[in-house]
């Protein structure tokens, strides 16, 4: 009895610790934005991440130089999977993060997905 409640809760942990990492993870697909911008309120090693409109990670960087960051690779939805939803489409909306709180950008309204390919400088 002992036996098996220590292997159900240990099931249990690997599966936490499964979930968790997965929802942190960025689908990299074939179609991509970029952005990159200055703001005074970013030092190196903070950690900006981009989320589309239904809260899916769909980028994530490290700053390096102090009060600058970019290029980000901001990953769409792959087409190919439609049950699946990797990133942002045409027209979502996208939240900027630093360190987990969440930015207003000062040069643009609102930072949207485009299309394929884009620059888009976003200050914050």
């Amino acid at each position: 009895m002992r036996t098996n409640i220590l292997c159900l809760l240990t099931a249990c942990l690997i599966l936490f610790v499964t979930l968790n990492v997965s929802a942190g993870t960025i689908k990299i697909t074939d179609r991509n934005i970029d952005i990159y911008g200055s703001s005074n309120q970013i030092s190196p090693g903070d950690i900006i991440t981009v989320y589309d409109s239904d809260d899916v990670l769909c980028g994530k960087f490290e700053v390096t130089n102090a009060g600058q960051y970019g290029v980000i690779h901001i990953y769409g939805d792959d087409i190919t999977s439609p049950d699946i939803d990797e990133g942002p489409v045409s027209g979502d909306v996208l939240s900027i993060y630093l360190n987990g709180i969440k930015v207003t950008p000062t040069n643009i309204e609102e930072l949207v997905w485009t299309r394929n390919g884009d620059l888009i400088q976003v200050d914050f």
